[in-house]
């Protein structure tokens, strides 16, 4: 789920001094902290980003990499380094996330037409 910045936010932050730059959206982890991100050959964005990341819990991705899984509520150390994050390791994540698809798309198109053939011989 997310949760919207609205301008009277974003307007009542900065009246308190805090930088605040305009996320339209803030998304919420789906799950706690201790949940452990998943290892192996995937498009997870931390995990393309820097392979240890795998296997390793969200909140200790975010401790040694980054604000790769945002927490609610909002931690403001997270949200002062979103502007890097986001410019360098998200960006190249989202790239390296896209060539992966690519690479992984014809193994999964054959499969689904596997189990559809399957199912059809039923």
């Amino acid at each position: 789920s997310t949760i919207p910045f609205t301008k009277e936010f974003v307007k009542s932050q900065q009246e308190i001094g805090q930088r605040v730059p305009i996320y339209r959206r803030y998304s919420l982890r789906y799950g706690p902290g201790s949940s452990v991100i998943p290892r192996g050959y995937g498009t997870e964005p931390s995990v393309l980003w820097d392979e240890s990341n795998g296997g390793r819990t969200a909140d200790d991705v975010c401790q040694s990499s980054g604000p790769w899984y945002l927490r609610a509520p909002i931690d403001w150390d997270e949200m002062r380094q979103l502007d890097e994050h986001v410019s360098n390791k998200l960006t190249k994540a989202y790239e390296l996330q896209e060539a992966r698809k690519q690479e992984i798309r014809p193994f999964l198109s054959r499969m689904a037409r596997q189990q559809h053939e399957q199912r059809n011989r039923r």
